[in-house]
């Protein structure tokens, strides 16, 4: 039986994960009906649709966590281990791909009179592959230090005695400082984005009253929607970056997976709230939706 907490935590969760569930999987849908239409994909569509399917993986991660604290508390071993790892892989490509996505808006709205600004612009699928591609030394740093830490908390439950306090502490730092990089780093290219974006913008709606012309051209709207993702996307990281990081740093070592936990469930609010706000600013996806709605209104005899 579960407590009135536990009861009203799972609720909470419950609340996210169905809509985040659905407007990753809505992504993605629509990004693989698009590809088998024209039989390509655009850049910027691949990004979302590589962000969909790692957060979608994510969602599904937590939900198994969820499980297993709930029903199944006492489980160690490889099954415990395989359900972090999985969270570990689906949360890194989950912020690394927002992440390039802003570096790609950034290369493709914003306009500098740079010549080193001007020769990324033109190699902008390089620049996020290289940002992707160099992310995995994180990931593998993450992985081998999760393997080693999960390897000494086995051998403390099979009894070894033997095995040095100090040694597990070792581990659990390193698996912490890796974390916080593996977050931070991501964190401070969007952030770098963002301010790039709303420095572009300025010049170019001084540019635009300097001639005379209104505000609400294209590149103007195209800044701004951009910068709103961005945006929705650092202020969702910044819950998740204290729900994981900083209260992880005062409980891994006193091993509170409850506490954890809940706090993790609280960071569901970045994969399920920012794929739901990519949709409303991208016309594309959010002309599917509206379609789509169209179509469940008449279904139902709403029109």
């Amino acid at each position: 039986m579960l407590t009135s907490v536990e009861s009203i935590v799972s609720t909470i969760a419950l609340v996210e994960l169905v809509p985040g569930v659905f407007a990753n999987a809505f992504i993605a849908t629509v990004s693989c009906v698009a590809c088998m239409k024209t039989q390509k994909l655009s850049s910027a569509d691949k990004i979302l649709f590589a962000v969909a399917v790692s957060r979608f993986g994510l969602l599904w991660a937590m939900i198994i966590n969820w499980y297993i604290f709930m029903f199944n508390p006492g489980l160690h071993g490889p099954g415990r281990g395989t359900s972090i790892i999985f969270w570990i892989v689906m949360h890194h490509f989950s912020i690394w791909f927002a992440s390039g996505l802003s570096v790609f808006y950034l290369f493709k709205i914003a306009n500098f009179s740079n010549l080193t600004f001007h020769h990324l612009q033109w190699r902008v699928e390089r620049v996020v592959l290289a940002v992707l591609l160099g992310s995995l030394v994180f990931l593998g740093f993450q992985l081998a230090v999760e393997i080693t830490e999960n390897r000494i908390l086995k051998n403390t439950y099979e009894g070894n005695m033997t095995l040095k306090t100090e040694l597990g502490v070792t581990h659990a730092l390193s698996s912490l400082t890796v974390f916080t990089l593996e977050n931070i780093i991501p964190f401070t290219m969007s952030l770098i984005s963002l301010l790039l974006l709303i420095f572009s913008l300025w010049k170019h709606l001084k540019k635009m009253k300097f001639n005379g012309t209104g505000s609400q051209d294209a590149s103007t709207k195209a800044h701004i929607k951009a910068m709103l993702s961005v945006i929705s996307f650092l202020l969702l990281f910044t819950i998740s970056v204290f729900c994981l990081i900083i209260p992880a740093w005062l409980l891994k070592m006193l091993q509170n997976q409850k506490t954890l936990l809940l706090l993790q469930m609280i960071s569901i609010t970045l994969p399920s709230s920012h794929s739901l706000i990519l949709v409303v600013v991208n016309p594309k996806l959010k002309k599917a939706l509206l379609s789509l709605l169209g179509q469940w209104k008449e279904r139902l005899g709403l029109t």
